[in-house]
């Protein structure tokens, strides 16, 4: 037993995607966790139909992310687990044009918020939001391109705690902000909220420069190759900046035209609002809670992927299982348990009925992200442009004609539909270019079967102690019943999981046959 441990542990330590994993997987659970604390808050303070206004503002920050981060960040990572002796010249030659993009978009935001707010959010009230979030854009650049040079260096710890960092600020200062209100008699409203992300940024930004400043190789740089590096930097991002910013502007998109279309249904402006706010500021960051493991997954992929190395495809094999493993346990911990602990966290009964749907998204969100980063890797960036831009086509015509008929239903089948035919077109070309052959589906039906299995289980314990007479019948007793069901639940997954992947060789089996 105790070498068993040893080999594991000896494997771990020489494994950075392993071991860099790990760190954001762990950190982006406690960092989930906070955000879910900041949404309950926030809910609370401003409100369903405050957080919908906050939730259409939102959107504008991901836009500027697009622009002025996403392909950069890509772009050094990638670099530099080529050569990490030169990171810091690829941090340069991003970070600059990154700097100067985040503060062309502050200067028009800030002048021009009353503009945006009623001609293209068609939210006045959204005027004072708009210009409160502009003060973030030069922060989210800093800090994105400091953390892409974190991720080609395989130092993942430092990215992940400053996200941390974030959030711990963004919450305290929310609740300060909140308690200064409240003592001037002052209603909360969401441009008051933005202060807190503002301030977390400030203090992510803080945390990366400080350890880049005592790194010995960040002051070493060939300035001389600064302008063939800018340019380099700039034809790879270029693909994968499209990309972000065609699904950062369908989210502004959807932000605008869920609520308008929902007041053709026969909705007021304030339940499209609140509804809104329900579906993107409650529900979609349940569902996407397990991505924070293949999120972490996704980013030292591609890294790892531009490497080519001889575990290349056995990593794709694994990575590919794991997620669709994952996705598949989640439809049913989310039917069974979450949909119940979302509805009591936040105390919305719409909550529920939401979470229910969604779950079947699941094995396709978290495959398509992954995916998407092994493809990037590849350097096939105007692919996944394409595929992604074939999904928002997809919903665009969903919720364009389907809406107004059918209401916010005909929207999520829309989402589920273009996650699904983007997820197979992603799949295929991965099999084209790595040659990889594996039992998919004998894959899907033994995961299927352990997470049933592992469910049923948990359930069962679940029911019993509700049905104790000594429990409470209220709600902070169910939220923990539940909870340590699905916490249960997902233990024995986790170990089935764990045996099935030791009984079988197949990944490596698939990748020597490759």
């Amino acid at each position: 037993m105790s070498l068993n441990i040893t080999k594991i542990t000896t494997k771990l330590s020489h494994s950075p995607i392993i071991k860099g994993t790990i760190i954001l997987t762990l950190a982006g659970m406690i960092g989930k966790i906070l955000g879910f604390v900041y949404r309950i808050v926030l809910t609370r303070c401003i409100g369903s139909e405050g957080l919908g206004l906050y939730q259409v503002v939102l959107p504008i920050a991901g836009i500027v992310f697009s622009i002025c981060c996403a392909g950069f960040q890509s772009a050094i990572s990638r670099y530099t687990a080529k050569n990490p002796k030169d990171g810091t010249l690829w941090l340069l030659s991003s970070l600059i044009p990154s700097l100067m993009l985040a503060l062309a978009a502050m200067f028009v935001a800030n002048n021009f918020s009353d503009v945006i707010a009623e001609r293209i959010l068609l939210f006045k009230d959204a005027d004072d939001a708009v210009k409160m979030l502009s003060w973030s854009f030069p922060f989210i650049a800093l800090h994105d391109c400091c953390c892409g040079y974190f991720y080609g260096q395989k130092k993942t710890a430092v990215p992940a705690l400053s996200q941390l960092a974030e959030q711990i600020i963004r919450i305290s200062v929310l609740i300060l902000c909140t308690m200064f209100l409240a003592s001037t008699g002052t209603a909360m409203k969401p441009h008051h909220a933005i202060i807190g992300n503002i301030a977390g940024e400030v203090a992510a930004v803080i945390y990366v420069i400080l350890f880049i400043m005592r790194s010995p190789a960040a002051h070493i740089c060939n300035t001389h190759k600064l302008p063939m590096a800018m340019k380099e930097s700039f034809f790879f991002s270029l693909p994968m900046s499209v990309n972000s910013l065609l699904i950062h502007l369908f989210q502004s998109a959807e932000a605008v035209l869920i609520p308008a279309q929902l007041i053709i249904h026969g909705y007021t402006s304030s339940e499209s609002l609140k509804l809104y706010g329900i579906l993107s500021g409650m529900v979609l960051p349940l569902i996407m809670f397990p991505s924070v493991l293949t999120g972490s997954l996704a980013v030292l992929l591609m890294p790892s992927v531009a490497e080519n190395s001889n575990s290349t495809k056995s990593t794709i094999c694994k990575t590919i299982k794991m997620c669709i493993s994952l996705g598949i346990y989640s439809i049913s911990a989310y039917y069974i348990f979450v949909a119940d602990i979302g509805q009591i966290m936040f105390d919305e009964p719409l909550v529920h009925d939401f979470t229910r749907l969604l779950a079947w998204l699941c094995p396709f969100m978290y495959l398509s992200s992954t995916m998407s980063s092994i493809i990037n890797g590849a350097g096939k960036t105007t692919s996944t442009c394409i595929q992604n831009t074939l999904g928002i086509i997809i919903r665009l015509i969903t919720l364009i004609t389907l809406v107004p008929a059918y209401g916010i239903t005909a929207y999520l089948y829309g989402l589920l539909a273009s996650k699904i035919i983007v997820c197979l077109i992603q799949y295929i070309q991965i099999n084209h270019l790595f040659h990889i052959k594996m039992d998919t589906g004998g894959w899907i039906i033994k995961s299927a079967l352990y997470s049933v299995l592992s469910v049923t289980i948990a359930f069962i314990a679940g029911y019993i102690i509700k049905n104790i007479p000594a429990v409470s019948d209220t709600h902070m007793s169910a939220l923990i019943t539940d909870t340590a069901s699905l916490c249960l639940s997902a233990v024995i997954f986790f170990i089935q999981l764990y045996i099935l992947s030791r009984s079988t060789g197949a990944d490596k089996r698939s990748a020597a046959s490759s």
